[in-house]
């Protein structure tokens, strides 16, 4: 009996045992899921300031001023009573200076603040930036987050650890999570190379057009010179035609005189004279009326000329009203993508 006894109490330390262990792990996995937890929701935290950041840069062109080193509660600044630390770049926290207008065809009446940011963006320089981190776990950044539910923040960017370092990953397991976010980022999320580069497009398509209206323009007034020099010409060619007729009746009134002076005298007296001075006065009837027949036959075309003339200014005409219309849609369509700014 007694040996029952102590078999029991054996097995009833194994199974005190089994159980103590099993409860040792549970509860060590419920800590564990605990810190996951947590972890988790500050992470989530500093994305959603993250998202809350460029929501207010996509709709105001610049970062916001921080609130005493914290990020704005208007942005969630504030989860459960705990502030979000928040430091940003001087640079970036105001409306850019610079325009954005390529090739100098942006309409001045249209204001582009997206545009500029986005510019702003490319163009900024390191030492505008802010360093966070520290030695080789450093870099520069637009902006910084710090969030933690009850560890203690920095109190300045460079205090803020690099994601990714030993640093942050120490001051993680403490509840202490850190965000940087860089204008490649910020350029990135923005969709700010597209905007650009449409900008961009829009500008190079209607500096193009302009070049085309230019030789429309100048093709159509080529077209209107040519009916003009070729209307001068008839006008001259009409005026040759009757100073022609006018010296073919000279020179028949001249032979017919030449002949009555003559006729009745036999033999002719200077009979070679008088053969000489027809010839000539024949001669000159020959090649008047043969050059009055080329002038007429000019005139003559001249009416299916003028028509092909006009038709072709017809054409050029509309052609170049066609090319306008391009331009000015090209100018409209720049104007609304600069307008557009980082509007979706």
């Amino acid at each position: 009996m007694r040996t029952r006894i102590r078999g029991f109490a054996l097995a009833e330390a194994l199974i005190a045992v089994m159980v103590g262990g099993t409860a040792v792990v549970a509860i060590g996995h419920l800590i564990k899921s605990a810190n996951t937890g947590a972890s988790a929701g500050q992470q989530q935290t500093l994305e959603a300031a993250s998202a809350a950041l460029l929501g207010f840069a996509s709709a105001h062109a610049y970062l916001p001023e921080a609130e005493d080193g914290w990020l704005p509660t208007s942005l969630g600044g504030s989860v459960d009573g705990n502030r979000v630390r928040y430091f940003v770049a001087p640079a970036l926290k105001t409306v850019a200076s610079t325009r954005y207008n390529p090739h100098g065809l942006v309409p001045a009446t249209k204001a582009t603040p997206g545009l500029d940011f986005c510019q702003r963006l490319a163009q900024v320089g390191s030492d505008e930036l802010l360093a966070i981190g520290t030695d080789a776990d450093a870099a520069r950044v637009a902006a910084a987050l710090e969030y933690s539910s009850s560890a203690p923040t920095a109190n300045e960017p460079s205090g803020v650890a690099l994601p990714g370092s030993d640093l942050a990953r120490s001051r993680e397991a403490e509840g202490r999570f850190s965000r940087g976010i860089s204008p490649a980022e910020l350029f990135s999320a923005l969709s700010c190379a597209d905007r650009l580069a449409r900008v961009a497009a829009a500008a190079k398509y209607q500096w193009a057009m302009a070049d085309m209206v230019e030789l429309a323009r100048a093709n159509t007034q080529h077209r209107r010179v040519d009916l003009q020099v070729a209307q001068a010409q008839m006008d001259e060619s009409a005026l040759g035609l009757a100073q022609l007729i006018v010296a073919l009746g000279i020179l028949t009134v001249d032979e017919a005189e030449l002949i009555t002076n003559n006729a009745g005298k036999k033999p002719y007296q200077d009979y070679a004279m008088f053969a000489i001075a027809l010839s000539i006065y024949l001669s000159g009837q020959a090649q008047t009326v043969a050059t009055i027949a080329l002038v007429t036959e000019t005139l003559n075309k001249w009416p299916a000329l003028q028509q092909k003339l006009s038709a072709a200014i017809a054409d050029a005409d509309a052609r170049q009203k066609v090319v306008e219309r391009a331009f000015d849609d090209a100018k409209r369509e720049l104007a609304y993508f600069a307008e557009l700014g980082l509007t979706p």
